[in-house]
């Protein structure tokens, strides 16, 4: 494998996360966890050298579209604070006179890694447009150049500037529907559940202050939550395809870890502030959110996913949820669900 084919894929955008995994997690055929070496404890070490060529090549090539869609407007910066602060935005072939419904969509990556414009990203991307959406695929902050919050602040910061620009671009700034995979359904759910509300979320120096970041749907596959449950989770329940092998999220290199700048188990002041059920309660107005994972995840327990999905759907919130059977941290989910994930959008945004 060359270098430059190792470079581009180092990350799923849309439907995948690789993400730092000291031990090689998951099935053979279908996991998306990597290692990353050399193992270290030290943030800035560990951060500093990596690059996609540190990282493991993925044991099967990834689909590229025989002819995938280009952005109608490429790297629109959304803040001027950091170079990653830039989204691509796809416009759907006609033009909806009201203005096109968008969907948001946020990459994974475990916060580490990740870029809008991953090729099986433009899978998603080419069936959103077919179906006559706008699509602002985001690149955030990651956490090698910034610890929490500041991803989940740019992806919130990237909404407002899209609602302030939707008429320019011809988008019904009433109709958003965020969409992520793993760490991007962390956020594409933080957007949901905190929309209507002033949290540490909003910083106004990134632009547009006192514009609604809030959106009118939210689609999560295999996201994490609640992050310092989840070693608890797969040493009570691992999966048999994972084959005793899972991401360790509580030691000091875990991507979880790297993005709050410390060991879980010591930040747990933190996971508390970063779960986005720890809003539910003060949200006055829930959007709907469609929730999925794969019961055979070896890179986040899918409980994360079904704990969220009960939060929800306690608090008043209108939500599904589909665990995909023999489903890992992978392609099958986004196979599994992404017909089910349209139509829950067009039930937001098309009636």
């Amino acid at each position: 494998m060359t270098r430059r084919f190792a470079r581009r894929a180092g990350l799923l955008a849309a439907v995948l996360l690789v993400t730092a995994c000291a031990d090689g997690a998951g099935d053979s055929a279908h996991s998306e966890a990597e290692v990353i070496s050399p193992s270290t404890s030290s943030f800035s070490e560990h951060c500093n050298p990596l690059t996609a060529s540190d990282l493991a090549p993925p044991d099967r090539p990834l689909p590229i579209p025989a002819q995938a869609p280009r952005p109608a407007h490429r790297d629109l910066a959304y803040a001027g604070t950091s170079a990653a602060q830039k989204l691509d935005l796809y416009l759907p072939a006609h033009a909806d006179p009201g203005g096109a419904p968008l969907i948001v969509l946020i990459h994974g990556g475990g916060f580490i890694q990740g870029d809008k414009s991953h090729p099986v990203n433009l899978h998603v991307v080419s069936s959103q447009l077919a179906r006559g959406y706008a699509v602002a695929s985001l690149n955030y902050r990651l956490s090698c150049e910034a610890p929490f919050p500041a991803g989940a602040q740019d992806v919130k910061a990237a909404v407002r500037w899209l609602r302030v620009h939707a008429p320019e671009y011809g988008i019904d700034p009433g109709r958003f529907v965020a969409w992520g995979p793993s760490s991007g359904a962390y956020m594409a759910t933080l957007l949901a559940v905190t929309g209507d509300q002033r949290t540490q979320f909003d910083d106004d120096s990134l632009g547009n202050p006192g514009v609604s970041s809030a959106v009118q749907g939210a689609v999560a596959w295999y996201g994490p939550y609640d992050f310092g449950k989840m070693g608890a989770q797969f040493e009570a329940d691992t999966p048999k395809a994972c084959k005793g092998k899972v991401l360790k999220h509580d030691v000091a290199n875990s991507p979880e870890s790297i993005w709050f700048r410390g060991p879980l188990q010591s930040t747990l002041e933190k996971s508390f502030e970063a779960n986005p059920a720890t809003y539910l309660p003060t949200a006055s107005k829930l959007p709907p959110i469609n929730f999925a994972a794969g019961d055979s995840d070896c890179v986040v327990p899918h409980e994360q996913t079904q704990d969220m999905y009960r939060a929800v759907k306690a608090a008043g919130g209108r939500t599904t949820l589909a665990v995909v059977p023999h489903a890992g941290h992978d392609l099958r989910v986004a196979v599994a669900q992404l017909e089910p994930a349209l139509a829950f959008a067009d039930s937001i945004t098309k009636n």
